[in-house]
């Protein structure tokens, strides 16, 4: 998993460190849903580190917080609810999540 996570990284250009929100949501929409927690965690690591952080990471480190709660935050643009929705709706179709998760999104 490891040698897919660079690769990943090296197919968009981007260091975890300064990985725009865009390609962030691109990546993880790319990706098999039950690859998808291992391949985010060096850039909520880098998100982490920076200080202060920025829009991005602030993002990706939201993102980080449903991801790990399956509970979507409040207050987060359409698109962002968006990307989140899509990939409720991508793990419980992988049998990753319950079906409940998604009646938030309703």
């Amino acid at each position: 998993m490891r040698l897919m996570e660079s690769d990943n990284l090296q197919n968009l250009g981007a260091h975890p460190a300064h990985m725009k929100f865009q390609k962030f949501v691109r990546m993880v929409d790319d990706t098999e849903a039950h690859r998808i927690e291992g391949l985010i965690h060096p850039h909520i690591r880098m998100a982490n580190q920076q200080s202060p952080p920025s829009d991005d990471a602030i993002l990706i480190l939201r993102f980080a917080r449903f991801f790990s709660s399956e509970i979507c935050p409040p207050n987060g643009s359409q698109e962002e609810t968006g990307f989140y929705k899509r990939t409720a709706e991508r793990m419980v179709e992988a049998s990753l999540w319950q079906e409940e998760v998604l009646d938030q999104f309703s």
